[in-house]
């Protein structure tokens, strides 16, 4: 009887594990889902940047933001109060190279390139500026972005200096250096 007991649960056993479905141990070919939150559910600010021409439109719930990469004249309306911001004038800067400086223009680098500009938590427009007279490889990259739920208006600055140094001068501040 012992011998008939063993055979009985060896069956058992048996059918048990060809009565598992196999897929289960197979891996699944199908990919998980991604949903897509709003992007108000996490932060970002709901802002639509649009160009026409060199006019660039930065537009969110709460302010509007106008930039012509022309002359890089720049307007901000915030509810009913508006601002505007000189164009770009022949000293925006200074490029020092060894000793010697030389002012430029903002709005006149060998090339000017604009193109939207999201990070998630801010939205704007990216300005990259190459090709100075006097520093070829300077490179200078500029956001006018507005940034979270209360659409703060951002302006971020970075060089890429290759040699030369950037000392700023806006309105007669000389002593900004970004090496």
């Amino acid at each position: 009887m012992r011998h008939n007991t063993s055979a009985i649960v060896l069956c058992l056993l048996a059918v048990c594990f060809i009565s598992t479905p196999v897929r289960a141990a197979m891996p699944t070919t199908t990919r998980p889902t991604t949903q897509r939150l709003p992007r108000e559910q996490w932060g970002a600010p709901l802002v639509e940047v649009s160009h026409r021409g060199k006019i660039w439109q930065i537009k969110g719930k709460k302010q509007r933001v106008t930039f012509n990469a022309g002359d890089f004249w720049t307007q901000v309306q915030a509810g009913g109060v508006t601002w505007q911001m000189r164009p770009s004038s022949p000293r925006d800067m200074l490029i020092k190279v060894g000793e010697e400086e030389y002012p430029v223009s903002l709005n006149n680098p060998g090339r000017i390139e604009v193109t939207p500009y999201d990070t998630g938590y801010k939205t704007g427009i990216k300005i990259v500026l190459t090709g100075f007279e006097h520093a070829d490889s300077l490179r200078l990259f500029l956001t006018l972005a507005l940034e979270g739920k209360d659409e703060d208006l951002c302006f971020d600055v970075a060089a890429e200096e290759n040699g030369a140094t950037v000392p700023f001068q806006h309105s007669g501040i000389r002593s900004l250096e970004f090496t």
